[in-house]
């Protein structure tokens, strides 16, 4: 089992996976990739949430509060390209135009996507939230549901193994 606290590492860790699983006997799997049974809470979240977000402030101020200085938390000003944007908001109703929006955000500056971190946050904080909403409480609740996930599926895992 592999863990990915990195968005940006997605595209190679995955591909470690799948080099594990092509050319090993053992099994890998991305714990990233854990998907909430019907019976598990969902937290809302913001419908952008990425980087220094509402999630990750809650997180740190979890984990690690020391290193969170919240005096200088701002909402950000996002400007996404404009076929993100509206793919983004049409994820309720599809929710595999998140493909789109994937392959159109954080692409370097000579893409033309107007997609490189620089181009769409001034802060480098990447929510249409507000992370001064962020609370330790709920780093705790997401880390605890997560935890809860693995655990389940690793139980699962293993009485399939026997």
């Amino acid at each position: 089992m592999i863990y990915n606290g990195h968005g940006g590492n997605t595209v190679s860790v995955k591909n470690a996976v799948q080099k594990i699983n092509q050319t090993t006997s053992a099994t890998a799997v991305l714990l990233n990739d854990l998907k909430p049974s019907a019976t598990d809470a969902v937290q809302e979240s913001p419908d952008i949430d990425w980087h220094a977000g509402v999630g990750e402030t809650s997180l740190m101020l979890y984990l690690a509060p020391p290193l969170v200085d919240m005096s200088r938390a701002e909402k950000p000003t996002l400007t996404l390209p404009e076929i993100a944007r509206k793919a983004q908001a049409g994820i309720k109703s599809e929710p595999n135009l998140g493909l789109v929006v994937d392959a159109n955000l954080f692409r370097p500056v000579d893409t033309a996507k107007r997609a490189s971190s620089r181009e769409m946050s001034a802060t480098g904080v990447f929510t249409s939230g507000d992370p001064r909403n962020a609370t330790a409480r709920q780093g705790k609740n997401e880390t605890d549901q997560f935890l809860q996930m693995a655990v389940k599926f690793i139980e699962a895992w293993k009485s399939v193994s026997r």
